[in-house]
């Protein structure tokens, strides 16, 4: 079976490689806030009876009240979106921001 894959894996590049097209780069970004409908999708898609994030809410509590709930987070996240800081006052920030940041004791 090692010798299939080693002959498998280790050929000779092609004498003539194929012409691939590059792929479009202007693809449409939506950079709008998330619609009442697509938080609904999400909250609805929570599996049950897993562990909690970080707000220690479970899912059925969310789900208890999908309308309710729907309606407290998109009211968050458009003042998140429209003014670029977090409940908490703390600035948006990437993941890679974050994590460069820190250092490998604290990760």
């Amino acid at each position: 079976m090692v010798e299939y894959f080693e002959e498998l894996l280790n050929r000779l590049a092609p004498m003539d490689p194929p012409d691939i097209e590059a792929s479009h780069t202007d693809l449409p970004t939506d950079v709008n806030p998330p619609t009442e409908e697509e938080i609904r999708m999400a909250i609805r898609q929570i599996k049950n009876e897993k562990a909690t994030g970080p707000d220690n809410i479970p899912a059925e509590a969310l789900k208890s009240d999908i309308e309710v709930t729907t309606n407290m987070l998109h009211l968050l996240f458009k003042k998140i979106w429209e003014d670029g800081t977090g409940a908490n006052g703390l600035e948006r920030r990437t993941p890679h921001q974050d994590s460069k940041e820190r250092r490998p004791e604290q990760m």
